[in-house]
C-alpha cells in the first residue's frame, strides 16, 4: 500500500539562505518548513498581492537591536503567531535555541493540517536566513 503525501508544494530550495545555483526543487516538509522560514525575513506588507499586509514578520530587523528581555521573551510568540497565519499549518512551538547581536536560531515544531509534525531548526541573521534541519517526529 503507498501512502500519499498531501501537496505542500513544490518550489525551488532556497534552504541555504539563496535559490540553489543547480534550481534543485524541494517538496514536502521541506518545501513548507522553507516557506515558513521566508515568512520570517518578509517585512509585513512587503509582497505587492498582500493587499491586508498581513503576510510576514521580519524577524532579522530585531536583530542587532539592543532588545529588552521582554522583547527577546516574545520573540517565540510573535514567530508562532506568523506561522500558524499559513493555512497548511494547524499549530507552531518555538523555542528561541541562540540569540546573537547577528543572528537568531530558532528550533520550530509543526504540526500540518494534514500530516504528522516534524521540526525544523533555522538561523535568521541580517544577510540570510538558512534551514539548518527539517526532521519528521512521531505523531
Amino acid at each position: 500500500m503507498t501512502m500519499t503525501l498531501p501537496d505542500f508544494g513544490r518550489d525551488l530550495d532556497t534552504g541555504n539562505g539563496d535559490i540553489d545555483p543547480f534550481g534543485r526543487e524541494v517538496i514536502g516538509i521541506e518545501a513548507l518548513a522553507q516557506a515558513l522560514a521566508a515568512r520570517l525575513e518578509t517585512p509585513a506588507g512587503s509582497l505587492p498581492d498582500d493587499d491586508e499586509g498581513e503576510y510576514g514578520y521580519d524577524l532579522a530587523e530585531e536583530i542587532g537591536e539592543a532588545l529588552t528581555a521582554e522583547q527577546r521573551a516574545a520573540i517565540p510568540g510573535r514567530v508562532r503567531l506568523e506561522l500558524e497565519e499559513d493555512e497548511r499549518v494547524d499549530r507552531v512551538q518555538v523555542q528561541v535555541i541562540a540569540l546573537t547581536e547577528d543572528t537568531v536560531r530558532l528550533s520550530i515544531r509543526v504540526e500540518p493540517v494534514l500530516l504528522g509534525p516534524f521540526r525544523f531548526v533555522v538561523e535568521i541573521g541580517k544577510a540570510a536566513t538558512v534551514v539548518l534541519s527539517t526532521t519528521p517526529e512521531e505523531p
